[in-house]
């Protein structure tokens, strides 16, 4: 089932965020960990009003970025702001929500919580994840622009493994070692289970100006790409609107009403760069 998303700002920090209509307040996902873990800073709701001091919330109390992947290393907190990437067309680069897929002794695996970009998976042929301009682009532009030095030290080069796609016999080319990167086939299983509206993805305003589409386009649902190939050399796999995998996948030199989703590590500290 889809609900009608809109564009909108969280009532405590101001940040850009997607909400569903009727709902009695809209938090962007660091506000609404940091209700939750009861912060100084924070005036829950009393019945009548909420009261909140978002100037501190968003400056002098922040919790870091290490602070951050330390809560949701204890498993206190299941989402993060991290690093900062344009949200909404024309305006400055805001923080990004990330969701916590999974937790090992010293890292966890995230993933934006919204599409944050439209761009090709390749330029050539073939289109394996290893040659493909996305994976250039993750690792290098984007990299770049959404995050410090400092937080580029807690993102570690992880290993990325070249699954293979279970309906169709294409070469997926060579593992890799990459910060960022996109989910597989079989990734997406694991992480989201059978639930088909659990892998449905929203894009930002941005996402969707580069998309080229108005926001009220699938009520804000968009399709994202995996890294997985397709049919054959020229595709890569993808998640449809409605949460459902396009095994056969869409050319890659295309991009029209494709985004990107991407993925990565993050630890406390001293990444393999």
């Amino acid at each position: 089932m889809f609900f009608k998303s809109q564009k909108n700002r969280c009532v405590c920090c101001g940040g850009a965020i997607l909400y569903e209509p009727g709902a009695e307040v809209g938090f962007c996902e660091y506000c609404d960990v940091m209700q939750t873990l009861e912060q100084p800073d924070f005036v829950r709701d009393n019945g009548d009003e909420m009261v909140v001091n978002h100037i501190a919330a968003r400056s002098v109390d922040t919790p870091s970025s290490t602070e951050q992947i330390a809560l949701c290393l204890k498993g206190k907190a299941d989402a993060l702001t991290f690093g900062k990437y344009i949200q909404i067309p024309d305006g400055e680069p805001e923080p990004i929500e990330w969701l916590v897929l999974a937790r090992e002794k010293d890292r966890i695996l995230v993933l934006s919580k919204y599409a944050l970009d439209s761009r090709r998976y390749h330029e050539s042929f073939p289109a394996t994840w290893e040659a493909s301009t996305l994976r250039s682009f993750l690792n290098g532009e984007f990299l770049d622009f959404a995050f410090s030095e400092e937080e580029k030290a807690l993102i570690p080069s992880a290993f990325v493994s070249s699954d293979d796609n279970p309906e169709y016999n294409t070469d997926p080319g060579n593992d890799t070692m990459d910060r960022v990167f996109l989910l597989s086939i079989g990734e997406v299983e694991r992480y989201f289970g059978p639930k088909y509206s659990r892998r449905e993805c929203l894009a930002t305003a941005y996402c969707n100006y580069a998309l080229d589409r108005p926001e009220s386009h699938y009520d804000g649902s968009c399709r994202w790409w995996l890294r997985s190939p397709g049919s054959n050399s020229e595709r890569a796999a993808y998640v449809n609107y409605n949460g459902h995998f396009i095994l056969y996948g869409n050319g890659g030199n295309c991009c029209y009403d494709m985004a990107v989703r991407p993925a990565m590590w993050l630890t406390l500290g001293n990444s393999d760069q």
